[in-house]
């Protein structure tokens, strides 16, 4: 009968006591909520993952920018990776980032084997760090910012599989 096929299906897949999932898919995307942007002007661009599952470590993301129409000015790591910290370098237009959970936690159980948790999780989109870029004062046409390299997120729960998202392109008036 159905109901006794159901609860098969069910008691096997309770009794395996692993998580069945494939691999989990995180894009990394360059996005901005400005959009009049003119010489002299400051131009934040968020980096931002689509969601994050129990993540420990992540990087190397290459950020960049058409250099030649910004300057680049600060990075801040996002505000709900408050327990990551966050490590930058800058060579000419690009800004490579990585990060690693400081508040991870691993226990031991009875039997010697080791489970690592990562301190933060978000099913929703998530804010890795911020870049300000100011524009030069003699600027024009259209400024571009984009991840070309997305890096390694290590996650102890799941197989993680990092891939590149949108990125800006922005008038400039």
């Amino acid at each position: 009968s159905y109901s006794a096929f159901i609860f098969a299906a069910v008691f096997c897949l309770a009794g395996t006591g692993v998580r069945v999932n494939a691999d989990s898919e995180i894009v990394i995307s360059a996005v901005t909520r400005q959009t009049d942007l003119g010489p002299g002007d400051i131009l934040i661009v968020d980096v931002v993952a689509n969601w994050l599952p129990g993540i420990t470590e992540l990087g190397p993301i290459e950020f960049n920018f058409d250099s030649d129409k910004a300057d680049y000015i600060s990075f801040e790591q996002g505000k709900e990776l408050a327990s990551y910290v966050f490590y930058e370098t800058k060579v000419d237009n690009t800004l490579t980032v990585t990060a690693k959970d400081q508040m991870a936690s691993i226990s031991v159980d009875e039997s010697g084997d080791e489970t690592v948790t990562a301190s933060f999780r978000s099913d929703y989109q998530v804010v890795l760090f911020s870049v300000v870029l100011r524009m030069l004062p003699e600027c024009s046409g259209d400024v571009n910012c984009w991840i070309s390299e997305a890096g390694v997120f290590v996650s102890p729960e799941e197989n993680v599989t990092a891939k590149l998202g949108s990125g800006v392109t922005l008038p400039i008036k």
